[in-house]
């Protein structure tokens, strides 16, 4: 089962932000480090999850498992409750650690977001606003050039 997660590991290995693009500055910038973490700590519960799966079985850690432990399993049934402890606590750290940076990635997800919905509606009334600007300038850009196609015919008439 665990070598089946190989190559999805080795996919993600290679799509890494090594760099966080030069376009990407501030909070663009913090988000796409904060996903990348998302990613790692994705991949490391992933990894606990899967421990768990093997290590953290019902039958070994069942109420009456240490006064059940038939003679001479005494010894291992002391691996297989250090195995289950030792995997849950490493799912219960690398929850920790995926929660908290999903928190921080929504955190600055959510600015971003804010920013950029702010951003473009002060564009898109900027926008309606200049359109009567540019019906004006464009009213003024035809009357010039009325007025100069005047003057040039005069001159050439008087040149003439």
């Amino acid at each position: 089962g665990r070598n089946r997660d190989v190559p999805a590991f080795a996919r993600r290995r290679e799509e890494r932000l090594d760099a966080v693009p030069s376009a990407l500055t501030g909070k663009h910038a913090e988000l796409a480090k904060a996903l990348e973490t998302v990613e790692t700590a994705s991949a490391a519960l992933e990894k606990a999850s899967a421990a768990c799966d093997t290590d953290l079985v019902p039958a070994h850690i069942a109420d009456d498992v240490v006064d059940t432990c038939p003679e001479g399993e005494e010894e291992r049934c002391k691996q297989r409750l250090q195995a289950a402890e030792s995997a849950l606590a490493a799912k219960r750290a690398a929850l920790e650690e995926s929660s908290k940076a999903r928190a921080e990635a929504a955190r600055l997800a959510k600015e971003v977001f804010e920013a950029c919905e702010a951003a473009a509606t002060a564009e898109a009334a900027e926008l309606d606003e200049s359109a009567s600007v540019a019906v004006k300038v464009a009213t003024l850009r035809m009357k010039a050039t009325k007025n100069a196609a005047r003057a040039m015919a005069a001159a050439a008439a008087s040149d003439g």
